[in-house]
C-alpha cells in the first residue's frame, strides 16, 4: 500500500513539474511575441537593436478595452552617435521618415494633452504624466524612469514625436528609444 501511494505521489510530482515547465514556456512564448511586436513599432528612421524592457498594463477584456505600454529599446550605436551629432537633420536626411520628429523641451499644446481647456489653460513643463493620464487611466511607472522621463521631454538632449496613440522619446545621449503607446 506504501508503494502504491508512493507511486502516485510521484506521478502527481511528475505531472506538476511538467505543467509547470509548459506554463514556463507559455510565458516565454507570450513575451518573445510581445517583444516582437513592440519592434515593428519602431519608427525607420531610428535603428534599434533591441527591447530592453517594456511595462503593460490593460483595463478591461476585449474590443474596447483600455491599455498602455511603456517600452524601453536600446537604439544602434551608429543610429545613436548620429543623432548627437546631428540632431534634428538626423531625422529630416533619413530614408522612411515617418514622424514630424522635434527637439526636446516638448511645446505646451502638444496633442498628447487630451483636453483642448487643458491643454490651452496648463501651465508649467509638460510632464509624462499628462500623456499617461490623458484620458482618467494610466499606468503606474517605476519613479526613475518616470523622473528620467520628464527630464527627457522638458531637457534639450532629446527629441520626441507623437503619432496617434504612440509617444516616441529619443534619448540619444543614454542610446535610448521609449514609446508610450495607448492601446
Amino acid at each position: 500500500m506504501v508503494h502504491r501511494t508512493t507511486k502516485n505521489i510521484s506521478k502527481y510530482l511528475f505531472l506538476a513539474c511538467v505543467l509547470f515547465l509548459g506554463y514556463l514556456l507559455w510565458l516565454h512564448v507570450q513575451d518573445s511575441r510581445k517583444r516582437a511586436f513592440f519592434l515593428e513599432l519602431v519608427p525607420q528612421e531610428v535603428l534599434v537593436t533591441s527591447v530592453v524592457e517594456y511595462q503593460d498594463n490593460e483595463w478591461g477584456f476585449g474590443p474596447g478595452s483600455n491599455g498602455l505600454s511603456v517600452v524601453s529599446y536600446q537604439i544602434a550605436e551608429e543610429s545613436a552617435a548620429s543623432l548627437r551629432e546631428q540632431g534634428t537633420s538626423y531625422f529630416l536626411n533619413a530614408t522612411g521618415q515617418t514622424l514630424n520628429w522635434q527637439s526636446t523641451p516638448s511645446v505646451r499644446d502638444t496633442a498628447w494633452i487630451a483636453n483642448e481647456e487643458e491643454r490651452k489653460s496648463y501651465s508649467g513643463p509638460l510632464g509624462i504624466d499628462e500623456f499617461i493620464y490623458a484620458e482618467g487611466w494610466g499606468i503606474e511607472l517605476n519613479p526613475q524612469l518616470l523622473q528620467a522621463l520628464n527630464a527627457l521631454v522638458n531637457g534639450s538632449a532629446g527629441y520626441y514625436a507623437y503619432r496617434g496613440l504612440g509617444l516616441f522619446i529619443v534619448d540619444p545621449e543614454q542610446g535610448k528609444l521609449y514609446l508610450l503607446l495607448k492601446h
